[in-house]
């Protein structure tokens, strides 16, 4: 029979201890927007120009967000809350693929799949939030460390998650109206709030999310089966010019850098927390205890391309890399945890052996983005470079593929077909 209603999703997870981006630290940032611009902030009514919208989320992000977040970042330890990010980063991964594989249980013993829709539409949308300012503050650690002091606190985690969220959510909004994706109403409110109109969500962002989760179900029913292999079955090898392209661009193949992950996940699946840690010296010899061996090159060329290091500041941009990728609000940014797990943390008595920090999960996660980017044509390198041009070939090629495939499927007298010229892959 069907769980009574007050023990849906949201209830199970929360006795559980997960813990979400709360509303409380988001409220108490919003009611402060207004009094921390100062001279910056617009008078009480709405806003009419494009050009003041934009003026003002500017203002919001750069002029109040990032220097709270900045100021109150520095309170901490680096390294001490790197630690506990990443142990919550863990937490939400793992939150997650719980969700995925308990939907098709939860739908053929208890709820209906729309019951079940509509409880992990609540329950992501959380989950969603949380994950990302939890990987974008990773990241904002990984670009400069910090020595403050103050005794890390979940009062404390709450807040900078808070800051982060809304400076995303902000810097987003930004966005929408610079690229005229939405006609969005703003104006400074007489409660002293600076508001916005919620159309272009409930318009379009619910029912994309609505169509999204169904997805998501239907995905999960499908693979259930997967979730619990029987056997290993051998996937198909990477293709051999992507191999060649990742080596000639980034100094070590495709492959090699999955076998790497693979390997680092074998040791941060045996310590003892969460959080993996090791020096630079002896993650170099600990790599090669395993299945495969790397030569001193490789495990350099797949730390770079693996690893997040100090750049002197979230404000930096390294060399090769564009504004685009530091923006903690943008997605498929070549500057992301989900490209880059490994954070090195500098180490003033020896420079050339810093501490890395990863987690299990992520790496896996990381893996899998890195595959499914490849596949898609997605993956974000340099224009014109030897991987690019090898995903556009391997694209059209797959769609070329998809083409025929369909063309073999139609087999109906009625149909007229128009015919173009489809190349050979």
């Amino acid at each position: 029979r069907d769980q009574p209603r007050s023990r849906g999703l949201g209830d199970v997870y929360k006795r559980q201890g997960s813990r979400y981006v709360q509303e409380y630290p988001v409220n108490i940032i919003l009611d402060s927007l207004v009094t921390e611009l100062g001279d910056r902030c617009p008078e009480v009514g709405d806003l009419t120009t494009k050009e003041e919208k934009k003026q003002l989320t500017r203002n919001i992000v750069i002029r109040v967000l990032f220097p709270k977040l900045i100021q109150t970042i520095q309170q901490y330890s680096s390294e001490e809350l790197l630690k506990r990010l990443i142990s919550l980063n863990e937490n939400l991964i793992q939150k997650r693929e719980e969700l995925r594989i308990k939907t098709p249980t939860r739908i053929a013993c208890f709820v209906s799949e729309e019951e079940q829709a509509s409880d992990l539409m609540e329950i992501l949308g959380k989950l969603n939030r949380t994950t990302l300012a939890t990987r974008c503050l990773i990241e904002h650690l990984a670009s400069g460390p910090h020595e403050g002091t103050k005794i890390i606190s979940t009062s404390g985690i709450d807040e900078l998650i808070a800051i982060m969220d809304q400076a995303i959510s902000w810097a987003f909004l930004g966005d929408q109206i610079e690229y005229d994706l939405f006609d969005v109403k703003m104006g400074v409110l007489p409660s002293g709030r600076i508001g916005t109109d919620k159309k272009s969500n409930k318009e379009v962002f619910d029912p994309y999310n609505t169509s999204k989760t169904q997805e998501n179900i239907q995905n999960a029913k499908e693979t259930f089966n997967q979730a619990f292999p029987v056997s290993r079955e051998r996937g198909k090898d990477v293709p051999e010019n992507l191999d060649q392209a990742f080596n000639d661009e980034f100094g070590i193949s495709f492959t090699r850098v999955c076998e790497f992950i693979n390997d680092l996940g074998v040791i941060a699946y045996n310590q003892d927390s969460s959080c993996a840690c090791l020096p630079k010296a002896e993650l170099v010899v600990k790599v090669n205890t395993f299945d495969h061996v790397f030569s001193g090159e490789e495990i350099e060329a797949a730390i770079n391309y693996l690893t997040l290091f100090d750049r002197g500041g979230a404000q930096n941009i390294p060399e090769g890399y564009d504004h685009f990728d530091v923006s903690p609000w943008r997605f498929n940014r070549r500057l992301s945890l989900l490209r880059k797990p490994l954070i090195a943390v500098p180490n003033q008595e020896a420079p050339d052996n810093p501490t890395f920090y990863w987690g299990f999960r992520q790496l896996l996660a990381t893996r899998m983005y890195l595959q499914e980017q490849c596949t898609s044509g997605r993956l974000k390198v340099v224009e014109g470079g030897a991987v690019d041009k090898v995903l556009g070939k391997l694209v059209q090629q797959r769609g070329t593929a998809l083409v025929k495939e369909v063309l073999e499927q139609v087999d109906s007298e009625d149909l007229i077909l128009s015919l173009i010229h489809i190349s050979e892959p």
